[in-house]
């Protein structure tokens, strides 16, 4: 149950949390509740509009610096741990060479965790705050995506060179694309993807088209994965299209106005 206070009464709603996965790996917490009575107010809607941008700044910062800690802090410090782990064994392998195998194992365990530090700070903070991070994490995305799912993916972009997105524009493309992709490959059962981003003046378009099974005739995916999809397109005041690629497979598009994106020059 949830307690909504407006105009100083106060009603308890049935509410259901779920916690929900879409293919890319993303986890949301689903908040739904039931309410009769007036509207609110274009204030208030307006109001709750600013705290879940609010929300997403304060979400995508914590991301950051967790992503930034591991990276910098733990990844290092394992780092160092595997160098003096190599120096170690040169020694062990002169005095006791039946004890280099041990200690190369370990090594190994410790390249290893070093790997997966690297992929969490990586899944945390895909998109680097240097101009061009977008280009470069959505190539290597598609990169990924050929390790993790067989795709083969063609990245193509075109960014004006005095324009660059913010932070949270960035991160809402990317996951996007990355919730295309893994849809693409899961669903869609697709082995092409042709991946392409425009961003000028006048207008961004991020476009993922595959060659999979497509959509059935006059039918469109509900599932939870499009409609993060499309509040985060919301969220840069784009549009999200989902429609049939021709002569098979699936086309998804963000269409946007430069203006509404907020561009930085």
């Amino acid at each position: 149950m949830i307690a909504w206070r407006h105009a100083q009464i106060e009603t308890l709603l049935p509410t259901e949390f779920k916690l929900l996965e879409t293919p890319a790996g993303e986890r949301w917490v689903l908040l739904s509740f039931t309410a009769s009575g007036p509207g609110l107010p274009d204030a208030q809607i307006a109001e709750r509009e600013q705290w879940e941008r609010d929300l997403l700044q304060i979400a995508l910062r914590e991301r950051q610096r967790i992503g930034c800690d591991l990276h910098d802090g733990l990844g290092q410090e394992l780092t160092g741990v595997a160098l003096m782990l190599a120096g170690v064994a040169k020694k062990i392998h002169l005095k006791c060479p039946e004890l280099s195998g041990s200690i190369g194992e370990v090594a190994a365990l410790v390249n290893q965790s070093i790997d997966s530090v690297r992929d969490v700070a990586r899944g945390l903070l895909p998109v680097s705050a240097q101009p061009g991070g977008l280009e470069t994490a959505l190539r290597e995305l598609a990169v990924r995506s050929r390790d993790t799912h067989g795709l083969t993916v063609y990245c193509c972009t075109d960014v004006h060179r005095s324009l660059s997105l913010s932070d949270t524009q960035a991160s809402h493309l990317y996951r996007i694309a990355q919730e295309a992709l893994a849809n693409a490959a899961r669903h869609g059962q697709a082995k092409v993807v042709d991946v392409l981003l425009v961003i000028t003046h006048h207008m961004l378009l991020l476009r993922i088209a595959d060659d999979g099974c497509g959509l059935a005739r006059d039918s469109r995916p509900a599932g939870m994965g499009l409609k993060i999809m499309e509040y985060r397109a919301g969220m840069l005041g784009a549009r999200l299209e989902v429609c049939a690629n021709l002569p098979r497979g699936t086309v998804v598009r963000v269409i946007g106005e430069a203006p509404q994106l907020a561009l930085r020059l």
